[in-house]
């Protein structure tokens, strides 16, 4: 995946097809024109129908490609995603990661769209608006675009054209490969990634899932051009893709569309070449541990486990939820790993594949506790697996998650793309439709059989990560307390019940209506004030069982998973900007343990509500406001809004949970402290602000210290402050009755009281006079040891917020200088340059004024300094030559496209209103934006810019292993493959 910005390290892989080389090299420009103009060889032909779900399948016959679509006209956006199906599974020694590459490649150019001539895909989509990008995974490889839906043929194009006419330059691999390469040591630095690397690598010996996505690091510094272009002709072809389509489209006029766009692009001229290499049974277990840097230790355990499509994945998948992880405070591994002080994070995954795969539970050990212990209780928690059935209630709650997730999923047209290209990969969009039904009929049983035949000693791989500086606390293993037994999970309290009834009380479908044909957001949305200070937004917007074009008997369908849902998000005036000096971490333990408990229930029934509705639910804190989002099922709402109002209104603090709150904190800031990036960040704001300022953050070892001087009664002085209804926003948005809704709210909010809080207000008292600083004193320098990765964070405060007059005009200014890495002044530092594999230049708190402005980028120890001097040259000239009348066009079509992309789903839109109440921005903003941005003129933006991005009197701070780069270039990084979103 491209990655554009600071906050998305976590994000995949991805790349896809061109042409072959005698053809290239005869007319490489009369094909590209002629895929592009000829018409169709054959129209398509309609293949099935899955009713629930609305999505039809049809085929060209010409070339073999699949198309999927999915109609959804909730939101005016489209999705146009292509799945092709190969993998670094289909990769060898000597081009690992050449699909990953591929995928970079992809967005290198055509001959029609090429970024050379200011013409390719990042360029033609900047105008449009939306999102664009692509992922690899094992089985895999997927581009898509999120647009507004007028941009639907554009995207077809671009994705016809690149299919088979990729250009492939010498010059464009020897770029993009420092970047890949950054990429790769990016990976390097987060422990969890090269540990699911070398467990992979290890339990694999033969099969090809041996291999890292991203590669191998001198398979993908020394793949040739032509290696490249012989893979890309091996695989990237329509008979080996399938085109989804979701959204707001007229199909008659699509399915046209793609048959003129897709239907001359010629088949695969031979067979594809087959994985036949399998995985001989293990015949006994595996070790490893890699040793480095100063993270927290952490255990992976795997077992190999059979193909996706086999029936063994659903049990197997029963079991990923009743050993939940985490996240889920009623699981086995959260009550055996995280009560009891082991682990700070812990999970469970089934990790379905095309071939056989592997169940893995993984765990971050606590500071100074023995990673041998927590083997030992994974290993136990196994056992039980093996030895006796799951309960009933772990069977029903399992199944009903399960259920529930799959579909919620289905609500962002995003998410839906990326849910069916996991199925694609796996088997069939086919198997993955049924998958939701199937899983249900998963027994106790099974997952007793599953367990026996697949947790076994002999085919297990251990892995262990330990910091170089590795020790065990016997102070700390003597405190660890006694495992608790398993509990009967999610019997129904009383409380339960009454949560339920209510739910059976009040219905909050509005069977059969219409969608709102409002134009307007200010129409569709009602917003009121409580008698007590509670400000609420509701909307109906719903799609799903009232689709009109379902036929009679799909609606009555009681497995639909595409009934309606419903969004809620709240924030609370209650953020980092109200905390104490010496205490600045009480806001974010207040947060924390709101899910621990209320006086109405107990923190396991909390966790146990919330797995039945296949959600999660946790209170953020911010550096203005705390907030929660969710999104569920419409007939689940009732309970939700019980369990909102009990945490937010009748928390019940326990010094236990504090305690173990507290713990975890301090894990958290021990990672932190080894995490290049919070190093350079945290350094950067101390150098800007003083202590007291909301933007100011505490060395992280004084945060740290800051920890054990927090009490219960701080929690609870700060809880009773801030949490009142005048502080408090809440919009629920979706299938729901308005009426109905507010006969809900009324019951958990009506009688709440409390005052609201002083208003924000952020000024220049603040911030730190460098006016006079040195050059030598704007540049911080911070070592951390066995980092292959540099991370570079430039900045400065900037007095400009959401509500100034020249908030747009420089958000243009902003994003013509480079919000991402794409088709902007900084791109070359990644395109041309292959410095980096990300940069972006952004406002990081645009609620309120003097925020940072900042320039972030990763980089190869190496190549700090030519870095800098780059970014500086490109500001420079910025500030000198100011943004072009063609820039502030395109950028003002661009942001009006992204914004309404970025209200594409019930939960982002129940976000963007909360956030405007809370500025007292109206609800006609979301209305107005397109036309706001477009009125900006030049003159306005290049002031603004002019005013705001200097660098002149930033701070650039840099945290890495500066002192002896050479000794990073050996080692070896997986990008690793992102968690399953199959549900």
């Amino acid at each position: 995946m491209r990655s554009s910005n600071r906050l998305a390290k976590s994000f995949a892989l991805a790349l896809t097809s061109a042409l072959t080389l005698s053809a290239l090299m005869a007319a490489p420009l009369q094909l590209a024109n002629s895929a592009l103009a000829a018409p169709p060889a054959t129209k398509s032909i309609f293949v099935s129908r899955d009713a629930t779900l609305g999505i039809e399948e049809y085929k060209l016959p010409s070339n073999g490609l699949s198309i999927l679509l999915c109609e959804r006209h909730a939101t005016p956006v489209v999705t146009v995603n292509v799945v092709f199906r190969v993998g670094s599974r289909n990769e060898a020694v000597g081009y690992t990661g050449s699909t990953h590459f591929l995928e970079h490649m992809m967005f290198k150019g055509t001959n029609i769209h090429d970024p050379l001539k200011q013409t390719g895909l990042d360029d033609v989509l900047k105008k449009v608006g939306g999102i664009n990008n692509a992922t690899t995974s094992y089985d895999r490889t997927n581009y898509y675009e999120l647009v507004p839906k007028q941009a639907i043929n554009l995207c077809l194009e671009l994705e016809a054209d690149r299919m088979r006419h990729l250009l492939l330059r010498e010059s464009d691999r020897k770029a993009e490969m420092t970047v890949v390469r950054n990429e790769l040591e990016r990976g390097e630095d987060d422990p969890s990634q090269l540990l699911e690397m070398n467990t992979f690598a290890t339990a694999f010996r033969e099969h090809p899932y041996h291999h890292p996505v991203i590669g191998w690091r001198s398979d993908v510094e020394g793949v040739p051009t032509e290696r490249l272009r012989q893979f890309y002709n091996d695989f990237y072809y329509p008979n080996n893709a399938t085109l989804v389509v979701i959204g707001d489209f007229d199909k008659a006029a699509t399915l046209k569309e793609i048959e003129s766009k897709f239907g001359a692009i010629p088949k695969s001229p031979k067979p594809f070449p087959t994985v036949y290499t399998t995985e001989p049974p293990q015949e006994g277990e595996r070790r490893f541990t890699v040793s480095r840097g100063k993270e927290l230790a952490r255990v992976m355990v795997a077992y190999h486990t059979p193909r996706g499509i086999d029936r063994a994945t659903y049990p197997l998948d029963i079991l990923q939820s009743v050993l939940g992880g985490d996240s889920r405070k009623s699981s086995r591994l959260y009550k055996r790993l995280i009560e009891t002080g082991l682990a700070s994070d812990c999970y469970a995954a089934n990790y379905t594949l095309k071939d056989p795969g592997l169940f893995i539970i993984s765990a971050t050990v606590q500071p100074g506790i023995d990673p041998k212990m927590v083997e030992a209780a994974i290993q136990e928690e196994v056992n039980k697996l093996s030895e006796k059935q799951i309960t009933a209630e772990e069977l029903r709650l399992a199944r009903s998650s399960i259920s529930k997730r799959f579909r919620l999923s289905l609500s962002d047209p995003m998410g839906l793309a990326q849910s069916l290209t996991e199925g694609i990969a796996v088997g069939s969009w086919k198997w993955w439709a049924s998958y939701p039904r199937d899983v249900q009929t998963a027994t106790a049983e099974e997952a007793l059989s599953s367990a026996k035949k697949f947790f076994l000693d002999k085919s297990k791989t251990v892995g262990y990560y330990l910091p170089t500086d590795f020790k065990t606390d016997a102070a700390a293993i003597a405190q660890i307390k006694p495992t608790k037994p398993t509990e009967n999970l999610g019997e129904s309290s009383s409380d339960i019940k009454d949560a339920t009834a209510t739910v059976e009380k009040v219905s909050t479908r509005n069977a059969g209506a219409d969608l709102d044909k409002a134009k307007t957001w200010q129409e569709r949305v009602e917003r009121y004030c409580m008698p007590n200070g509670m400000t609420v937004l509701l909307a109906r917007v719903a799609e799903g069982a009232d689709r009109a074009d379902l036929h009679e008997s799909d609606k009555s369908s009681p497995k639909s998973p595409i009934r309606g849902t419903v969004a809620v998000s709240g924030k609370i005036r209650a953020g980092d900007f109200y905390s104490q000096i010496g205490k600045s971490a009480v806001p974010d333990v207040t947060a924390e343990l709101l899910t621990y408990g209320t006086k109405k229930f107990s923190k396991e029934q909390i966790s146990t509500q919330m797995e039945e509705m296949g959600v999660s639910l946790n209170f953020s804190n911010g550096t203005f406001f705390h907030e929660f989002e969710s999104e569920v099922a419409a007939e689940d709402l009732p309970k939700l809004l019980s369990l909102i109002g009990s945490e937010m209104r009748q928390p019940k603090f326990q010094q236990s949970d504090l305690d173990l709150v507290l713990k975890l904190s301090q894990a958290s800031i021990k990672e932190k402290m080894t995490d290049t990036g919070e190093v350079a960040w945290n350094s950067l704001v101390r150098s800007l602000y003083k202590p007291g300022c909301v933007y100011y953050a505490p060395e992280l070892s004084k945060q740290m210290d800051e920890l054990s001087s927090i009490s219960l009664s701080d929690i609870e002085n700060y809880h009773q402050k801030f949490y009142s209804p005048g502080n408090t926003v809440l919009a629920v948005i979706g299938d729901i009755d308005i009426a109905a809704v507010k006969k809900l709210l009324e019951a958990e909010f009506g009688d709440w009281k409390g005052e609201a809080a002083p208003a924000i207000k952020v000024d220049i008292s603040g911030l730190i006079d460098r006016s006079g600083a040195k050059a030598s004193k704007n540049r911080l320098t911070t070592e951390l040891a066995d980092k292959a990765n540099v991370d570079i964070a430039i900045g400065k405060p900037v007095d400009v917020s959401l509500k100034s007059n020249d908030y747009l005009a420089a958000m243009i200014g902003n994003a013509v200088l480079g919000y991402d890495s794409f088709a902007c002044r900084l791109a070359p530092v990644r395109d041309k340059l292959g410095l980096t594999y990300s940069i972006s230049s952004h406002i990081t708190e645009p609620h309120y004024p003097y925020s940072p402005w900042s320039i972030d980028l990763s980089v190869n120890p190496v190549n700090v300094d030519r870095s800098l001097e780059v970014v500086r040259k490109i500001v420079a000239d910025f500030n000198k030559n100011g943004v072009t009348i063609k820039e502030l066009e395109t950028e003002q079509d661009h942001l009006a496209g992204v914004y309404l992309v970025g209200l594409r789903s019930i939960r982002s839109i129940a976000k963007k209103l909360t956030d405007y109440e809370q500025l007292s921005l109206p609800v006609s903003y979301m209305d107005t934006f397109g036309k706001r941005v477009k009125n900006v003129t030049l003159k306005e933006v290049n002031q603004a810019a002019g005013h705001y991005f200097r660098l002149d009197d930033a701070v650039t701070s840099v945290c890495g292993t500066l002192n002896s780069p050479s000794e990073n270039q050996g080692k070896n990084a997986n990008q690793s493959k992102p968690k399953q979103n199959r549900f």
